[in-house]
């Protein structure tokens, strides 16, 4: 089933099928045309456009911190990162926040990262919780150690997420599973 929150396609194709059924309606009853008719299917589609633009579901927040985490890790901007991720953060390798902000520190002393690409994530929310596991393509810079072949690697990732009090979303764990396809955990990567 759509989520009408989620994606305007459900409700702009109500409209399509209420505009067919008004025209087929006012040409067989032409003296039941009322101006209002013609406005339904209009304001239906501004409705599902006002609705997907202001309102945010869970999934398209998870999906946000997915794209200011690519952006901070391109960026190398670990403050950024860092408030994406909850207090009580812990993985296998890095039992804290703090821990965990400290390696990336020391990781992007130098540039390493040049973009990140999402190249495909399965989203899984049942509030307060959520996981998600995702595969990037991390483009590194040329001039890197890790960058003398190939230039890009690809990860694959599972994030789990806690929904604050505040309504946001934080990542409060992460598993590391492949590299370039290869099984991979935080221990062989510290």
């Amino acid at each position: 089933m759509y989520n009408i929150f989620q994606t305007p396609w459900p409700l702009i194709t109500a409209s399509v099928v209420i505009l067919v059924i008004l025209t087929v309606f006012r040409l067989s009853w032409p003296e039941k045309k009322r101006l209002w008719q013609l406005l339904l299917p209009p304001l239906l589609t501004l409705t599902a456009l006002g609705l997907d633009f202001f309102v945010k579901t869970d999934y398209e927040k998870i999906e946000i911190i997915f794209r200011l985490g690519s952006i901070a890790v391109a960026d190398e901007d670990v403050d950024s990162l860092a408030n994406l991720f909850s207090d009580d953060y812990s993985d296998p390798v890095h039992h804290s926040k703090k821990s965990f902000v400290r390696y990336c520190r020391a990781l992007f002393s130098e540039p390493l990262v040049e973009k990140v690409k999402l190249r495909y994530n399965k989203i899984t929310v049942a509030p307060p919780h959520a996981d998600a596991l995702f595969e990037v393509a991390v483009h590194l810079e040329s001039n890197t150690d890790l960058a003398v072949s190939p230039e890009i690697i690809f990860v694959k990732m599972k994030l789990d997420f806690t929904k604050t009090p505040h309504k946001i979303w934080l990542i409060r764990g992460s598993q590391i599973r492949a590299i370039n396809n290869r099984p991979f955990d935080w221990n062989t990567v510290k």
